[in-house]
């Protein structure tokens, strides 16, 4: 299988800058997508609250120690 990224709405959107992604991160009351791979390989794609240290630049999230998101990082730290 291979994965193919179509940009859906082209001229939609620019790229931020750093600022900018720090400023939204900081500033946002949106959830993040965390995607991890799982045991088969398969992307598994997760909503979750995050909290954003600006001053070094850390974005941290809580989530249980026994998460499907968790076993998965376990095995593979890509995301």
């Amino acid at each position: 299988m291979t994965l193919r990224i179509l940009n859906a709405s082209p001229g939609f959107g620019a790229p931020l800058t750093e600022e900018e992604v720090k400023d939204f991160l900081t500033n946002s009351k949106l959830n993040v997508h965390l995607g991890t791979v799982d045991e088969r390989g398969h992307s598994n794609v997760h909503p979750i609250w995050y909290y954003f240290d600006n001053t070094n630049n850390k974005l941290c999230v809580e989530t249980s120690k026994s998460s499907k998101k968790t076993d998965n990082l376990r095995r593979n730290n890509t995301i």
